[in-house]
């Protein structure tokens, strides 16, 4: 996995004593997309603690997106190992059985294991998400899951912040039912389907009517590898496709509902990038002030310009002296 230097966002300089002066730190790519998507500085009073709570989160989905894409692919090479001439045990049992219809199935473990990771970290960003909403819509301190609740929105998941915007969001915010709406469509269209799946493998460990990558063979035909069935959600879908109708679903849930928020500066939030994992070079360099960050490669500074950290200092005699 590639790694970029980068310097953490203003929230985490708790982290690190006062005394240093820099603090800089890697991140992978999964991170840098997330923080396209929830950049802090598009957000002139975030909640910074469940603002990073999500980006992570989202990160992490990334992350098993992209695990799952590999595991799929990786699976079926060695499927097509198994059933080719180099699959002793399965040629050993077709010759045994010429004349019979045979289906053969890989049961593994690998890019179910990627699917777990995918569902749960899709709910897990969805409650922090409610929670940030909440939090910026007016209501400091205030956590409210992603989750079903009996009532007008009983049934879809989503429930409890659609009730909360309804009847508790403060009576400043004009776009209640505007936001209702997108996420009401978009819990009907996919979010209620993902958590029914991920609830299903909490609790019961298997999706029912799951395929599994499996190959038949009719009466006495030869084994085609092109035949081979791809691992399916109930839904038809093939599970790579999900995974990919899932990111995609959620990117544009996200650009559908912050839109609504107060004091968001739309122009900061990139949601162009996608799941693409293209690294972003440089080095970044953070307000000691907590007032956000900036590229200091792209804001090509000149050595005796002010430095943009606001400390009176020539930016040759201060920040630029990482360079």
């Amino acid at each position: 996995m590639t790694i970029d230097l980068a310097v953490c966002t203003y929230q985490d300089l708790t982290l690190f004593p006062a005394e240093f002066d820099y603090r800089l730190f890697y991140s992978d790519p999964e991170k840098r997309i997330s923080e396209a998507v929830l950049n802090a500085n598009a957000f002139l009073y975030p909640n910074t603690n469940l603002l990073n709570a999500a980006s992570k989160r989202l990160a992490i989905f990334i992350y098993h997106l992209n695990t799952l894409k590999h595991a799929v692919v990786d699976d079926l090479d060695q499927f097509k190992i198994q059933i080719s001439n180099k699959g002793v045990a399965f040629q050993e049992f077709v010759d045994l059985k010429p004349n019979k219809s045979i289906v053969a199935i890989y049961d593994s473990i690998t890019h179910i294991h990627a699917m777990h990771g995918l569902l749960y970290s899709l709910k897990s960003f969805l409650d922090v998400y409610a929670s940030f909403m909440a939090n910026t819509i007016g209501t400091k301190g205030q956590t409210v899951l992603f989750g079903r609740k009996k009532g007008k929105y009983n049934g879809i998941s989503g429930g409890r912040l659609l009730d909360w915007i309804s009847n508790s969001a403060p009576s400043s915010f004009t776009k209640k039912k505007e936001l209702c709406s997108v996420i009401e469509k978009h819990s009907t269209e996919w979010i209620s389907e993902a958590v029914d799946y991920r609830d299903t493998l909490s609790h019961y460990g298997d999706i029912d009517n799951f395929v599994d990558m499996h190959l038949s063979r009719e009466d006495g035909e030869d084994t085609k590898l092109e035949n081979i069935v791809m691992p399916t959600m109930p839904n038809g879908k093939e599970l790579v496709e999900y995974a990919d109708y899932l990111a995609h679903s959620l990117i544009e849930f996200i650009k559908e509902t912050v839109i609504f928020l107060p004091n968001v500066n739309m122009d900061l939030l990139s949601f162009n990038e996608g799941f693409d994992l293209k690294p972003t070079k440089g080095v970044k360099i953070v307000y000691d002030d907590g007032r956000g960050e900036v590229d200091l490669k792209k804001a090509k500074l000149s050595r005796n310009s002010p430095c943009p950290c606001r400390s009176g200092k020539r930016y040759k005699d201060c920040h630029g002296r990482v360079y």
